[in-house]
C-alpha cells in the first residue's frame, strides 16, 4: 500500500494538488501552474504586487502561472484548493495567462450554477477518486467558467519581473535546500551575499526559514494524503536528517510531526497554521499592524477593501 501511495503522489504532484486546507498560510511565492481556490469557511487574504483581495465563503480565486502571490487565512478557515499544471488546457491559455488576467476574484453571483455543483462534487469526492483522472475533468469545467468571467474583466498590467522574482520562480518550482542559495543567486546574476540580504528585506524572513516552510508544508501534505513512513517523507522533502526535520517542523507548526499526522490524516484536511510566522504574514497582507502584539485581534475585514476586494 505504501508503494502505491508513493507512486500516486509522485505521479500527481506535477499535475494536480487537491485538498481542503485549514488555515491556509503561505508567504509570497511564484511557480508554474494555475491555482484555483474556493473558500468554504472564514476569510482568506490573497496579496500580489498588483492587487490584494479578501475571499469569503463561496468566493473563487484564480491565480495564473508565474504570478507572485501569498496567502493568509483567518484562524479556523477552510479552503478547497486545486493547483493544476495546465497540460491539455491550451484552449484556456490565451485568456488565463499572466499577461491578461493574472488574478481573478469570482463572487457567487459571478459563477454559473454548474460551478456551484462542481465545487460541491469536488468537496465530497471519495478518496479513491482524488487523483489526476478523478479531478482533471472538474478542473476543465471550472476553467471554462473562469475563462468566460475573465473575458468580461479589464486586463491587469503585469509587474516587473526582475532577478529577484526569477529567483523566487526557481525556488517555487524546485524547493531547493539550504545550501542552494549560492547557485540560485548566481543563476539570476546576483551575488550570494547580496541575494541573501535582499531576500530578508523583501520577504521579512531568511532564505532558510522560507525554504524550510515550503518543505514543511510539502511534508504536511504527504502526511495527510499518503501512507509514506516519516523517514520517506523526510527524504522526499529534502531534509538532511530526521532530527533537522523534527526541529524545523516543531519551530514552524508548534507540534511534532507525529502529533500532526495523528490529528489531521483521519480528517483528510491538512492544516497550514504556522504560529511562528503568522504575525509577519498578517502584517505583509495588511491584516494587522506590524508592531501589534501576537494576541491583538485582526482589524475588521470591511476596513481593508483594497483594490477590487469586497
Amino acid at each position: 500500500m505504501a508503494e502505491r501511495d508513493e507512486a500516486l503522489f509522485e505521479y500527481l504532484r506535477g499535475a494536480v494538488v487537491y485538498g481542503v486546507i485549514r488555515n491556509l498560510m503561505y508567504p509570497a511565492h511564484v511557480h508554474k501552474g494555475y491555482e484555483v481556490l474556493c473558500m468554504l469557511e472564514g476569510e482568506l487574504t490573497v496579496y500580489t504586487p498588483m492587487r490584494t483581495l479578501r475571499a469569503r465563503p463561496g468566493h473563487i480565486v484564480f491565480i495564473a502561472e508565474n504570478v507572485i502571490h501569498g496567502y493568509v487565512a483567518q484562524r479556523g478557515s477552510r479552503t478547497l484548493m486545486l493547483a493544476y499544471t495546465p497540460k491539455g488546457s491550451e484552449p484556456f491559455v490565451p485568456v488565463l495567462d499572466g499577461r491578461r488576467h493574472a488574478l481573478l476574484h469570482l463572487r457567487p453571483q459571478d459563477q454559473s450554477p454548474m460551478t456551484h455543483e462542481l465545487w460541491n462534487a469536488l468537496l465530497h469526492l471519495p478518496r479513491a477518486q482524488q487523483n489526476l483522472l478523478g479531478v482533471a475533468g472538474y478542473v476543465h469545467f471550472l476553467l471554462t467558467d473562469i475563462a468566460q468571467f475573465a473575458e468580461t474583466q479589464p486586463p491587469l498590467a503585469p509587474p516587473a519581473f526582475g532577478p529577484f522574482e526569477r529567483a523566487l520562480l526557481v525556488i517555487g518550482n524546485e524547493v531547493p535546500g539550504e545550501d542552494a542559495i549560492g547557485s540560485i543567486a548566481e543563476s539570476v546574476g546576483l551575488s550570494k551575499y547580496y541575494f541573501s540580504r535582499l531576500f530578508g528585506q523583501r520577504m521579512g524572513m531568511s532564505y532558510n526559514t522560507y525554504t524550510a516552510l515550503m518543505r514543511v508544508n510539502a511534508a504536511r501534505r504527504m502526511m495527510v494524503q499518503t501512507r509514506l513512513s516519516m523517514e520517506q517523507i523526510v527524504e522526499r522533502c529534502g531534509f538532511g536528517s530526521q532530527r533537522s526535520f523534527n526541529r524545523q517542523f516543531i519551530r514552524l507548526t508548534g507540534m511534532t510531526p507525529r502529533q500532526y499526522r495523528k490529528e489531521n490524516q483521519p480528517t483528510g484536511v491538512f492544516d497550514y497554521e504556522c504560529p511562528a510566522l503568522r504575525p509577519l504574514l498578517e502584517a505583509r497582507a495588511g491584516m494587522r499592524d506590524p508592531g501589534a502584539p501576537e494576541a491583538a485581534a485582526a482589524p475588521a475585514a470591511s476596513a481593508h477593501r483594497t483594490g477590487a476586494a469586497t
